[in-house]
């Protein structure tokens, strides 16, 4: 993609601006410092995005970048006699406000100017490879120089920080480059406080990507918000609604009352969780491991729609007497009654005939659907039978649907085929942590869920395969899942604490600074964030941009044709 225009682009995407500063030593390929001009020493600058022109090698080349800092200098000031004299007669004529306001930039990109073959200009991504000239003038960036960027398939999730830029963002599918895609899966964390703003915004870069036909998108929605539709009352977004339309009606809501469930893994373990094998006697939580490990290498072929209780209950009592050295005791205390109510209950939720199979599901998904699985809620009559955390059934529903999915990645991708999808994990720290605080027995199911996640991330990423994790704090999710992500968006609430170290790391001291300066969404209704990654349109060198988003979500709709 290019942008053509006159025979002199930059200059003339320049001129007609005035100017708000110049580049100051020091500066280096990545920073730099600006000293503001006189005229805009009282300009709220911070955050505000900015663009100057430099000459490398006889090549003219548009560099933007983001202030991200302002430091006042006034060296009289600083003389302690004149503090003396400051603090006994207050401001001094001719000393007092004669300061010097120094701006600190972060490089976003960098254009260069090309002719084509008939020698037209246009611009194209290039690289900064030696510090501008102090003599290089800095102004603003305007809607009429975006507009000449070359950027793809942009998505507006709201305006430059402290500004009203509306900034675009990058969200290909995950489909082959030929067809518009970037040919692989990247991979989000979003991180930030409880009221952030953290669903709000996974929600309206899903409606981002939902544009693409083929593209297909999973949400594993554990609190409910996409399932009920919760952005409406937040902020007016009608979720729902704008998905079908864009997707075409290729959207579901699917519950644990319309799944049916096909592994037999789940099947044992969801009777584990329901209190099933303590029922007939099996009381010992590595003795239980054991038998369903069993019972899995025996089953494990088999439909558990189409298991009988008769059968698997002698085939327990049989372990029994195998396994334990006294089995009559084990085999006197089994409640057989109880025991058959609950197989009842768990099998009711393997019943092809009335329920969506996991099978249909990843059909739905790799045919571009769009599937919220509301895993906020359970059937009424398991989760008054459930023994174990609700995050506990949770990971094994996960777990069935992860390996159907990458299972069906895998078969594709031998055909050369890509899958093009999205995995969004609402509230990731519960399922991807960074450790466990509770016991393996509380946690054990989604300790393998993490494994399979920590496994598969990395390996996805071919398949066409994307994952969004959407969580509280970088500290309580998976180090080695973190370090794995490509893009990282930071909103309000990470800047003390433990969190500060993870964030500063990947934005640097000086953008962490800028961060610092983000204001509580509780208090002002505004979400703002700092993104890094692939999908920062103005940054094809990886840069991170600070964003507010937009306030108004008819501006969000409006400009991105929802």
């Amino acid at each position: 993609m290019c942008a053509q225009a006159s025979a002199t682009l930059i200059d003339s995407l320049l001129s007609g601006n005035t100017p708000i500063g110049i580049i100051s030593s020091p500066s280096t390929i990545t920073e730099f410092t600006m000293d503001i001009l006189s005229h805009s020493i009282y300009e709220p600058l911070i955050g505000k995005l900015v663009m100057f022109k430099h000459v490398e090698g006889g090549v003219p080349k548009l560099v933007i970048a983001q202030v991200k800092n302002i430091t006042a200098i006034n060296r009289l000031v600083e003389d302690n006699a004149v503090k003396v004299i400051l603090q006994s007669h207050g401001p001094l004529p001719n000393i007092s406000g004669k300061d010097t306001k120094i701006a600190v930039l972060s490089l976003v990109s960098v254009y260069e100017e090309v002719e084509d073959e008939n020698g037209q200009p246009f611009l194209v991504e290039s690289t900064l490879n030696t510090p501008p000239s102090t003599d290089s003038l800095v102004y603003e960036v305007t809607q009429e120089v975006l507009e000449f960027l070359p950027i793809e398939d942009r998505f507006y999730l709201g305006t430059i920080y402290g500004g009203d830029l509306p900034i675009p963002f990058i969200l290909k599918h995950y489909g082959e480059p030929a067809e518009g895609g970037w040919g692989e899966g990247f991979s989000f964390g979003i991180f930030g406080k409880s009221g952030s703003g953290k669903s709000v915004l996974a929600a309206m870069l899903i409606l981002g990507f939902a544009r693409h036909k083929n593209m297909g998108i999973i949400i594993f929605d554990t609190q409910g918000e996409f399932s009920r539709n919760a952005f409406m009352d937040k902020v007016g977004l009608d979720f729902q609604s704008l998905a079908r339309e864009v997707k075409e009606n290729r959207f579901e809501i699917l519950s644990l009352d319309d799944i049916a469930l096909e592994s037999s893994r789940t099947f044992f373990k969801l009777l584990d969780k329901v209190g099933f094998f303590e029922d007939l006697g099996v009381l010992q939580f590595g003795k239980k491991i054991m038998l369903i490990n069993d019972l899995v290498m025996n089953y494990g072929n088999r439909d558990p729609s189409q298991l009988e209780f008769n059968d698997v209950y002698a085939f327990i009592r049989a372990w029994v007497r195998k396994k334990y050295r006294q089995p009559e005791p084990v085999l006197k205390r089994m409640d057989v009654r109880i025991a058959m109510d609950k197989w009842n209950l768990v099998h009711s939720l393997f019943n092809k005939e009335t329920r969506t199979s996991i099978k249909d599901l990843v059909d739905m998904f790799v045919n571009g659907y769009i599937i919220i699985i509301d895993l906020s809620r359970f059937p009424e009559t398991l989760d008054a039978l459930l023994q174990m955390p609700k995050e506990e059934v949770r990971a094994i529903v996960m777990r069935e649907v992860l390996d159907a999915v990458i299972s069906r990645a895998n078969e594709l991708y031998q055909d050369g085929i890509l899958t093009n999808g999205l995995i969004v994990v609402e509230e990731a720290h519960n399922y991807v942590p960074s450790y466990f605080r509770i016991s393996k027995e509380e946690s054990i199911e989604r300790r393998e869920l993490l494994s399979l996640i920590k496994d598969r991330v990395k390996e996805t990423r071919k398949y066409g395969i994307g994952w969004m994790f959407v969580t509280q704090s970088t500290v309580d999710f998976n180090k080695e899942v973190y370090r794995q992500l490509h893009n990282y968006i930071f909103m309000y609430g990470l800047s003390i604490g433990a969190d500060v170290d993870n964030v500063k790391s990947v934005l640097g001291a000086d953008l962490f600074e800028l961060y610092k300066t983000f204001k509580d969404p509780k208090r002002t209704n505004r979400y703002q964030f700092i993104a890094m990654g692939p999908i920062v349109g103005l940054s094809s060198m990886g840069m991170a941009i600070a964003i507010e988003c937009f306030s108004d979500i008819n501006k969000f709709l409006e400009i991105n044709n929802l």
